[in-house]
């Protein structure tokens, strides 16, 4: 990044619209990630585990949940976890995708609410305030 671009240009309402469009900028970019595929939940982990069995250990994925919202085999109960098989099975690729997909869409959440904090400091003026630090006793409102 230059430094002429790090610096505080334009009036308050060049650098709101700034914001605006790139925020309008990251939720289309959000709403294109859910159309890409299935999204996995939010919280879900791809997990590896091994089974040791017959002196040999076997490896397999599962989607972890923090709270039981996949469903069991009969349909009765919620589990925490679905069942991926192993390296490279659909239900393994699928899986992963669907945990990056849910990856991608939360960071850009993350900068959307950065960037709604930056348009409400603009807007509002608080982009600068005096420190309180400073003042005397004499001197706090």
């Amino acid at each position: 990044m230059k430094d002429d671009k790090l610096k505080t240009t334009g009036k308050k309402e060049e650098r709101e619209a700034r914001l605006i469009a790139t925020l309008k900028k990251l939720k289309s970019l959000k709403n294109s990630m859910y159309k890409r595929g299935e999204v996995a939940p939010a919280g879900c982990n791809l997990l590896k585990y091994q089974i040791d069995q017959n002196k040999k250990f076997y490896n397999y994925y599962k989607l972890q949940a923090y709270e039981p919202i996949f469903n069991t085999v009969d349909g009765q109960k919620k589990t925490r976890y679905q069942y991926l098989g192993t390296a490279g099975s659909e239900a393994h690729i699928e899986g992963l995708m669907q945990v990056t997909l849910r990856a991608v869409i939360d960071e850009i959440d993350r900068m959307i609410n950065s960037l709604e904090e930056s348009l409400l400091d603009v807007s509002f003026g608080t982009e600068i305030r005096p420190d309180p630090s400073y003042f005397t006793e004499e001197d706090k409102p």
